[in-house]
């Protein structure tokens, strides 16, 4: 983890995955443009006609195929490069929650990513705006305090609230 960057095992499953897809849909126009099963003799499927569509057949392909191929990989490059910044910003592992983010299907990635960023409790520092953990009584970077004392006693109060706790001392809207 030096200058920053996170180093997680994810970043290989993130390409590996996007990898497998890219063959599959590879493989599946490769079978459309071989014939599909009259490719295939061996299991009991005849050959008939040309083995390689006619431009009827590459249109067909193309209106069918390239489409989902636009919708897929614009989803993993949005959806994925959202959330590895998003994560990478809030101190989480990027490469995980892009992962889980744009291969999940039907947005249920994207909805755990969600719940578990809502509940990762890290906050930033109001002075230097860099992600602390939200039960930090200071930034460790810039040394700003993120709790109100008590002027009395001393403890921490609430902004809202209008009475110390600790002592009965009046707190003000000011404190």
């Amino acid at each position: 983890m030096s200058n920053g960057q996170h180093s997680s095992g994810f970043k290989y499953v993130f390409w590996g995955i996007f990898a497998m897809l890219f063959l599959a849909f590879a493989g599946q126009v490769m079978w459309g443009l071989c014939g599909g099963f009259r490719a295939l003799p061996f299991l009991g499927c005849e050959p008939h006609g040309p083995m390689l569509i006619g431009p009827k057949g590459w249109l067909r392909l193309l209106l069918i195929m390239l489409p989902t191929a636009v919708f897929f990989l614009a989803w993993i490059a949005i959806v994925g490069t959202l959330v590895y910044r998003d994560a990478k910003k809030r101190g989480m592992d990027p490469y995980l929650w892009a992962t889980v983010a744009a291969f999940i299907p039907f947005f249920l990635g994207v909805i755990i990513y969600l719940v578990v960023r809502s509940s990762n409790g890290r906050t930033t520092c109001a002075a230097c705006g860099r992600p602390i953990q939200s039960d930090y009584k200071a930034c460790p970077y810039c040394g700003h305090r993120s709790e109100i004392l008590c002027p009395a006693c001393g403890k921490p109060v609430a902004r809202d609230w209008k009475v110390c706790p600790h002592c009965a001392h009046a707190l003000g809207s000011a404190s």
